[in-house]
């Protein structure tokens, strides 16, 4: 490997920092969390169980040839959260044993059994996907008046050197 490549274990630091930090945030200032979204969601509660409902299901799908989808319970903060502990630990796990055989395999999705995707896609997925909706709650929470905190892109997180 190239001393410029990424390890998605670097990536996997980052989302768990920065979802660790978001929790931290929430439990100061549950109020954020009903914040109004507009659209298929309808609260920033409603968008962080989205975040780890894909999370969950994308991380099982690595380890599963027939993930299972679970609704998450928006109310419960630690249910959200304790759901992206698990996903996070089930990702982790599988980059120790990860060969690039793993990273080709293709997985299907079991509604929609045409769409094919290898694992390194769902790794990449995974983490792409909570730093697209973590800005999105980081602008609906700044638009609300409540500081977010300082901004969170990769280039200031400490999960990296």
């Amino acid at each position: 490997m190239s001393a410029a490549s990424i390890e998605f274990r670097a990536l996997l630091a980052y989302n768990h920092s920065e979802t660790e930090r978001w929790h931290a945030f929430f439990i100061q200032h549950p109020e954020a969390l009903d914040i109004e979204v507009g659209g298929k969601m309808e609260k920033v509660r409603n968008l962080v169980a989205h975040i780890f409902e894909v999370e969950s299901f994308f991380s099982n799908a690595l380890s599963s040839d027939s993930p299972d989808y679970v609704k998450l319970n928006a109310d419960s903060v630690d249910e959200l959260f304790a759901a992206h502990e698990s996903a996070h630990a089930t990702i982790a796990q599988f980059l120790e044993t990860a060969t690039e055989e793993s990273l080709q395999k293709m997985h299907a999705f079991p509604r929609r059994p045409e769409y094919k995707f290898s694992g390194r896609k769902l790794l990449i997925q995974i983490m792409y996907h909570g730093v697209n909706h973590w800005g999105q709650v980081a602008l609906l929470v700044r638009r609300a008046g409540i500081d977010a905190g300082k901004p969170r892109d990769i280039i200031g997180t400490n999960a990296l050197p």
